[in-house]
């Protein structure tokens, strides 16, 4: 056993570890997957204190992809600048803090391309799913999805053609519901202000929603 650290300056293997605590790589690598029962108490100490001293640091991706398994999430949003996208990565990052998992947030800044670009940085770092908050322009955009067997789960906005689960609003009932409650108020000039909407789903099912509730009102749009 040695009393210092390598005397390159690149971080330190697990094989600088196993030298340091006069093991066999086997030994290390049982230790770091919690497999301490295998071993004797002094050659864990041993390990442990070659750690210290190496300020090892175990290459997490690369144990991931071994086990394949990575605790990677990643998570696709249109605009990081609405309020409700924000709601939604507060739950994402406790959800995934309380089950063990590292989220990998892109912001697509409403750019088509950019959702392509950061759909496929996230496949290539092998995320074990991925949670999307699409732009909804086009389905090709979220086809590679498909074939790479990774989980994915819509937020707010569908994709035609791309079938997914989703998480969000009933649309046409949150309409109808708070176009009634500004009705039994007394409102009569009732308008409907959205984002440009001609590409977003919920947005689109909201329009449709306000015009079906008026018609059926008798009411004028």
């Amino acid at each position: 056993m040695t009393d210092s650290q390598p005397s390159t300056q690149r971080p330190a293997t697990i094989s600088d570890v196993a030298r340091e605590a006069g093991t066999g790589k086997t030994s290390v690598s049982r230790y770091l997957n919690g497999e301490t029962h295998v071993l004797s108490a002094d050659l864990r100490q041993r390990i442990e204190a070659a750690i210290a001293r190496l300020n090892y640091r175990p290459n997490q991706m690369a144990r991931g992809l071994k086990r394949g398994r990575n605790r990677l999430l990643g998570m696709l949003v249109a605009d990081l600048t609405n309020p409700y996208t924000v709601e939604v990565l507060q739950g994402v990052e406790a959800a995934c803090h309380a089950l063990g998992y590292m989220p990998l947030i892109c912001h697509a800044a409403n750019e088509v391309e950019m959702e392509r670009r950061f759909l496929q940085l996230l496949t290539t770092y092998r995320v074990e799913g991925l949670i999307v908050n699409a732009l909804g322009a086009e389905e090709d955009v979220l086809r590679p999805l498909r074939g790479g067997g990774i989980p994915a789960v819509l937020v707010d906005r569908t994709v035609e053609g791309f079938e997914a689960d989703l998480i969000g609003l009933d649309n046409t009932d949150a309409i109808e519901a708070a176009l009634a409650h500004l009705i039994e108020r007394g409102f009569d000039a009732i308008h409907f202000v959205v984002q440009p909407f001609e590409h977003v789903s919920s947005r689109r099912v909201r329009e449709a929603a306000f015009r079906a509730a008026l018609a059926a009102r008798g009411r004028p749009v």
